[in-house]
């Protein structure tokens, strides 16, 4: 027994007294709250309170990056599957030798989703005879994951596929889970399995997937020698399935506590500004130095935010004054702050001769 003190609909205020030392606080015999030595526990999340549920208080909860697929700085389509380790919308790709074809899509309103995205991931696999288990993840740093150790933490995200079952349906169920390892820290995602210290996974069977958004949620205690956690939707078996074979996921969230909240919306600038951590993409252009006999000129820079780990950079083209087209021969020096590119050979320019180049870094799991 528990001292109640309950608002009913019926007879009113009704108190009811005992010694346990617990005390439910109710609404028409329904339990809102409990008072007991171990401090005030809720069955359900805070109503009416946006400033705590999804306003600024809450702010920088979600540790997932991009969760609302606003952010595709490498483009926005593929053709054909891409192997593990290939992001397209930034800090997802596909873990553990996996494959998919990723692609942008406009989102479009049905289900429980608020309709408040402007974009989503669409998951299927493509025209081709090859294999694949339509898998999406997001890695998520050794240096965000210790803090957790221990901890409850919930995902959540809104799903809709294209049919509750579909033409591959050898494809099997449809696991979408949380998890962590142990294992060596930021690992490669590529080739890593990152749930390998265990997960919790809400698999749906073919015949049930929901083909209007849905809102799933997963709760997972984080083991104590935790280093790296990963969220992961893909299908069980691996088979040829194509275009026609699809999922769609939204506004993904994983965070501190067993009750999953309206998912935090971040400024585009800090959104992207996160996710440069780990890609960038751009042009530098300006004044070039020079060696004493003009055979070597310099370019270099500073990246807009420090970057996870030294990157690898990859020259997508240049020019310099009297070369134009021509890209940089080399990157001379390359950190998770600066690079700068060098242009050698005969007949090139003297100090301030103007000089571009596009680039990319990648800093990722």
């Amino acid at each position: 027994m528990v001292a109640k003190i309950n608002a009913d609909t019926s007879g009113g205020l009704k108190i009811t007294s005992d010694t346990s030392g617990t005390l439910e606080i109710q609404s028409a015999g329904t339990t809102k709250f409990t008072v007991s030595s171990a401090g005030v526990a809720m069955p359900g999340p805070l109503t009416g309170l946006t400033s705590i549920n999804g306003g600024q208080l809450a702010g920088n909860r979600n540790l997932i990056l991009n969760g609302d697929f606003t952010l595709w700085q490498r483009g926005t389509s593929q053709s054909a599957l891409t192997a593990a380790g290939t992001y397209l919308a930034d800090r997802w790709t596909h873990s553990n030798h996996q494959t998919a074809l990723h692609t942008r899509q406009a989102f479009a309103a049905s289900g429980t989703h608020p309709a408040n995205s402007q974009y989503v991931l669409r998951a299927s696999g493509d025209s081709t005879s090859t294999a694949s288990r339509i898998v999406t993840s997001q890695g998520v740093e050794s240096v965000n994951c210790i803090p957790l150790r221990g901890k409850t933490i919930t995902m959540s995200l809104y799903l809709r596929c294209a049919a509750a079952t579909m033409t591959a349906s050898g494809l099997g169920n449809l696991n979408i889970l949380v998890g962590g390892t142990s294992a060596t820290a930021d690992a490669a995602l590529a080739t890593s399995a990152y749930d390998a210290g265990g997960s919790t996974n809400s698999a749906i069977a073919q015949g049930s997937l929901p083909t209007t958004w849905t809102k799933i949620t997963a709760t997972y205690t984080v083991p104590t020698n935790t280093n790296n956690l990963i969220v992961y939707v893909g299908f069980a078996n691996e088979v040829n399935a194509g275009t026609g074979d699809w999922y769609e996921i939204s506004q993904v969230q994983v965070e501190i506590g067993s009750t999953a909240t309206p998912f935090e919306q971040r400024g585009i600038g800090t959104e992207l500004a996160l996710c440069q951590r780990y890609y960038w993409a751009g042009t530098w252009a300006g004044g070039a130095t020079a060696d004493d006999d003009h055979s070597i000129n310099i370019l270099g820079g500073q990246y807009p935010t420090t970057l996870r780990t030294t990157p690898t950079v990859t020259i997508v083209s240049g020019s310099m004054t009297g070369h134009h087209g021509i890209a940089p021969t080399s990157v001379s020096t390359n950190d998770k702050d600066n690079a700068s590119f060098t242009w050698s050979g005969s007949g090139y320019r003297s100090i301030g001769s103007r000089a571009s180049v596009t680039f990319n870094t990648s800093a990722e799991l």
